[in-house]
């Protein structure tokens, strides 16, 4: 399996967790719904690897619930993290299931295609990502990031993804409460992880340097702000860089 086939998957499953994340606050009261399932509905509980259907139910947990409770298990990201308790949580998001560990603005993301298991970690401050097996991987500032994505809302005539569509596009989450501790939030220290946000401020004054006139491959020598695959130029490895440009520009 290439890079360019875990990488974009692992960044949206990540995407999923911190938009839930951002939305997490938004959360105002506590309802709970159920339906009776069928035992082909989507929604089913996984146990040992088995399948059994039960009913299907959806919590959001108030910030303001001033009653101390705990719920155990819920089927809302937003929730989870709005509720300020530690929770596992597996969740689908694009055909791929991945499982994350919860404790506030902290989180921990695994998620597996094929043979090829892809992780994320923040601990509020950065976020680290990187692929079982690989010695490399990447970093960015939480804070920086978002000052970009807002830059390149300015200046993309697209209209952006709306936040609250994306969350509600993870299916089958399941969180229950669990044990964690800080040290999950730790990136491994035998990974060496390069700063995204470096990499973009030597991009682009490299394509400043440049002049924009070198377009030999798919979004090289253009301007970022103007072409989104130029920021494949941000990956350390050749192969998944040539990945990335074939990928953004079949797209």
């Amino acid at each position: 399996m290439k890079a360019k086939s875990i990488l974009p998957l692992l960044i949206a499953a990540v995407l999923v967790v911190s938009i839930s994340a951002c939305l997490g606050g938004q959360q105002t009261q506590t309802t709970t719904t159920s339906s009776p399932s069928s035992p082909s509905d989507s929604n089913t509980a996984v146990s040992g690897g088995s399948e059994s259907p039960q009913q299907a139910t959806t919590t959001t947990v108030s910030n303001n619930d001033n009653s101390g409770g705990v719920v155990d298990k819920i089927k809302d990201l937003t929730a989870a993290i709005a509720s300020g308790q530690a929770y596992h949580c597996t969740y689908t998001y694009q055909g791929v299931t991945s499982e994350s560990w919860i404790k506030g603005e902290k989180f921990k993301s695994k998620s597996t295609v094929d043979s090829k298991v892809g992780y994320a970690i923040s601990d509020g401050v950065w976020m680290y990502s990187w692929v079982d097996g690989e010695k490399t991987g990447v970093k960015f500032n939480i804070e920086d990031m978002k000052k970009l994505g807002d830059q390149q809302k300015a200046n993309s005539n697209k209209e952006p993804a709306d936040m609250n569509e994306i969350a509600k596009t993870a299916g089958n989450v399941e969180c229950s409460i669990a044990a964690i501790t800080d040290g999950t939030f730790t990136p491994p220290s035998n990974i060496e992880f390069s700063d995204m946000g470096q990499l973009l401020k030597n991009l682009q004054e490299n394509l400043a340097g440049l002049g924009g006139n070198d377009n030999t491959q798919p979004g090289a020598g253009q301007n970022p702000d103007s072409n989104p695959c130029a920021y494949c130029g941000m990956i350390p490895d050749a192969n998944a860089k040539q990945d990335c440009l074939q990928s953004c520009n079949q797209g």
